[in-house]
Order: C-alpha cells, then structure tokens, then sequence
C-alpha cells in the first residue's frame, strides 16, 4: 500500500513539475495578450476579465484593398492579341480538388466568362472527360440554378471587340452569398493548399491577379452596412497575402466597359470539398497556419495563447439566438448557469448577447480578435465554427449537435491546432418547434430542424472533462489545480 501511495505522488509531483516548467516555457515564448484587473463580489477579490472593447481597430474596406487594386478601365491598356484560342490545361489534380486552369478566356463586365475560337464538340469533350470539371464548370459558369453564384459562359470565333489583355496567373472567385464560412471552407480553403504539395503541382503559382465576381457591388454593399459582404471580402484580402504583390483586377466599376481576356486563369471552385482533408494532415495544418499567420498579422493581432492561472479560462457561449433553426431555447439560463461558476471561475462572453446589442457585428477584424481571446468555446453547430482557427493552440471547442446531429466541419481545424475538441458530450435536454425552421420537433433535414434546451448539468461535465491533460502543453487544466482563494497552486493535491 505504501508503494501505490508513494507512486501515486510521485506521478501527482511530476505532473505538477510538467505543468510548472512548462509555464516557463510558454510564458517566455507565447506572452499572453493585455487584460484589465477588475473587482469582484464574489469569493475572489481579484479577477482578471476580458476588456469590454475588442483588442482590434477595424479596418476600412475600401482601405484595406488600397493600392491592390487593377482597375482596368485607368490602368489596362493593352489590347487582347488577335487569334487567341480558350484552352483548358490539363490537371491530373482535378478530380480530387479541381483548381482548373484556362488559357486566353475572357470575360464580359457583367462577369459572363467567353471562350474563345473553340467548338461546343471541344468544350463539351473537355469537361466530360472530368466529372469534377463538369461539376465546377456548371456550378459556376453554366448554372440554371435560380439563387447560385454564376457567371453565364458563352463561345466566340474570336476576343470580344476593345478586349484588353491581362498576363500572368489570375484567379477567378465566385464568392459563396450568405455564410461567411461557407466562402472561406469553398472559396478559401482550395487556393491555400494549392500553395503546398500535390496541388502546388498543377495549380497555377504565383497568383499575380484575383478576379472576384462583382467586387465593386460587395464593397458598396459593406460600405452600406452589410457586415457579411465586408467579412467574405477581408477572407479574400487576408488571401492575397499569401501571394505578394498580387492585386485585385476590377472590371465593374462605374463607367467600365472594357472586355477583359486573361492569359491564364483558375476557374472558380464553386463546389469544392469544404476543408477536405483528403490531400493528408499535412497538407491541411501548413495551409490552415499559413492563413492564420497572415490573419493576424494583417489585423495587428498578436500570436495567442491559452489562458493561465492567476487569470481565469475565457470561455465563449454562442446559442445561435439571431438564426432560425438549431437555436438554444434556454440560452439566458444557461449563461447565468455559466457566470456562476467557480471552480474554476469562467470569464464569460454570450455572443447572442454582444450581437443583438450590435457590439459584435462578425466583421473579420472582430471574429480574429474574439476568438483570439477565447479559450473554451461553447457552441451549437453552425457557421460560426469556422472562425476556431483562429482560436489560441491547445484551446477547447464544445461542439453541440444537438437532436439532430447534423456533424461536424472542424475536426480539421482542431487536429491542426491540437484544440480539444468534444462532440459526443451534446448536452441538449429537450426538443423546441421553430416556427422559423418548420414549426416540427423532428429532423426532417437541414432546413426544418427544431430548436432546443441545454441540460446544464450535462454542460458542466463537459466543461469538467477539459480538466484532464492532453499533454504537456495543455494550459486548460492549470484551472483545476490552482486554488482560486489563495491564488496559488493546490499543493493539498499531493499527500505528504
């Protein structure tokens, strides 16, 4: 018995000695961001919380895209070269991930893609010899899909009259309307692993130019408000980043009626694979940090990390309030149920909270900044999960399907970032009809699902699970051992 006991502690001192030292560590080379001593009325004297204004300034979007932009009504003059021909290059890559690229297409203001001195016997050839191509080309350029992103396509016997001529590598974006994730897990994702093993292959590097489809309808849109338009817009200009001294070329501009034929360019992914990790793991971390990094730089925010002791676990809770479907009945209640705790205690933000009262908008400089500083996330399944990669390395997701289950896009994300990431706790209590989503208690689909209540004992075992370490790194367990009165480590642990 006393060498199980004298074993026991050993292990409880080492573990402790890991954790210590490795305070060390991170501190040294992974500082925390600023936060702001605040009193307290409940047992602790002290808390450290989260200021009330995000640690981010916003960023114009008309000033983030200035000086990368090719506006080609000022700036192109060049004349497309008499008897060019549209031609697909092949890319043995297509079926897997697409990333096509054609040579001498060109394009109408309006956003109508021309191909040019080709036959439909060719065209069609072409794209069924490629289920994906086919896939992609009608989803983005021949659509009869009512609500879609497209272009319209049409053939030429040759470039369209005043066409001017762009070289170099350009690449076309269909940008995805309404779900800011979904753009960036379609629209993103494609052309950050296009700059890593197998893509880098066969997709067309360096990107000299971005050719988004109505980019100056967006940018009006955000200027009048629209926070969605303005954050699939900064997803694109974080982009860009990657590809130095690229530009943005702007065919709809007031006045603009200058065809445009580019000497090569990537057609759209407008079907791709959200975040596919079928390229591997490796493919999938190098492309999710490359963005990251380029997020955070861009918008000034430094590397984060994951709280510690004497500060308290930053937890967000988001109960999907301003949807339709899959919302959290018992949100209020559960919040109060959450700033009550206190062992550890938690520094809550209620994100349907900040955005009714409009002080969290989901701007990108808003979204990198916030999970930037949040250390568990709690959230039911949805659009707003994509912004985790953002979240600090060794952070925690609680992911809630609720009844219905519809999955998970970011087991991608946390193995990348090593985040601890629970799906199977799915504390939900009881089935609520949406008037909204079908008014029905049954899962009847994506689209008419019903809403539901938290069981909050459910929810502290999963917030309680986070306590065991996944390994040396992981700061989250630090919380359990610090003894919140005293503010100092629990020493009483381990048994003399």
């Amino acid at each position: 018995m006393v060498k199980k006991r004298w074993v026991g502690n050993s292990v409880m001192i080492l573990l402790l000695a890991l954790f210590f030292f490795r305070e060390i560590i991170v501190d040294t080379f992974f500082p925390l961001g600023t936060w702001t001593r605040t009193s307290s009325s409940t047992d602790h004297s002290l808390l450290i919380q989260r200021s009330a204004a995000l640690p981010v300034a916003p960023v114009p979007l008309r000033q983030a895209f200035a000086g990368r932009t090719l506006n080609v009504s000022d700036r192109v003059l060049e004349l497309a070269p008499p008897g060019i021909r549209t031609e697909f290059e092949e890319n043995r890559n297509v079926d897997g991930y697409g990333l096509t690229v054609v040579r001498n297409a060109c394009f109408l203001p309006g956003g109508e893609i021309v191909l040019v001195n080709i036959t439909d016997e060719y065209l069609n050839q072409t794209l069924s010899a490629s289920p994906k191509l086919q896939e992609l080309w009608s989803a983005g350029y021949n659509s009869t899909c009512g609500w879609c992103q497209k272009t319209g396509s049409q053939l030429s016997p040759e470039a369209p009259e005043g066409a001017r001529w762009i070289p170099g590598n350009t690449t076309h974006i269909l940008p995805y309307l309404g779900n800011v994730f979904h753009n960036f897990a379609e629209r993103i994702w494609p052309h950050l692993a296009s700059h890593h093993p197998p893509l880098n292959q066969t997709a067309m590097q360096p990107i000299n130019h971005f050719l988004i489809h109505k980019f100056t309808t967006w940018i009006e849109q955000a200027d009048a408000g629209n926070h969605e338009r303005e954050n699939f817009m900064l997803q694109f200009r974080v982009l860009a980043e990657l590809s130095p001294g690229s530009d943005f070329v702007v065919m709809d501009s007031t006045g603009q009626n200058h065809p445009v034929c580019f000497e090569r360019i990537t057609l759209s992914c407008s079907s791709c694979d959200r975040m596919s990790t079928t390229l591997g793991h490796q493919v999938f971390s190098a492309s999710i940090t490359s963005y990251r990094e380029a997020a955070f730089k861009f918008f000034g925010v430094p590397e984060p990390a994951v709280s510690a002791p004497p500060r308290p676990l930053r937890v967000a809770f988001y109960g999907r309030s301003d949807t339709r479907r899959r919302r959290v009945a018992n949100a209020g209640e559960v919040m109060e149920h959450l700033r009550a705790w206190d062992s550890p205690p938690l520094d809550i933000l209620f994100l349907d909270e900040l955005l009714s009262d409009k002080r969290y908008n989901q701007t990108m400089p808003e979204t990198v900044a916030l999970f930037s500083h949040t250390d568990v996330l709690v959230t039911v399944h949805g659009a707003n999960t994509w912004a985790t990669m953002f979240m600090p390395r060794r952070a925690a997701v609680i992911e809630i399907y609720g009844p219905c289950g519809p999955g998970t896009w970011i087991d991608n994300v946390a193995r990348a970032l090593d985040l601890k990431h629970d799906t199977t706790s799915n504390p939900w209590r009881d089935k609520v009809a949406s008037p909204l989503a079908g008014n029905t208690t049954q899962c009847e689909g994506a689209i008419q699902t019903p809403d539901f209540t938290l069981d909050t004992i459910k929810l502290d075992e999963a917030i309680a699970k986070l306590a065991l370490p996944t390994g040396p790194l992981d700061r989250i367990p630090l919380h359990w051992l610090y003894d919140w009165k005293k503010r100092a480590y629990a020493t009483h642990l381990v048994e003399g």
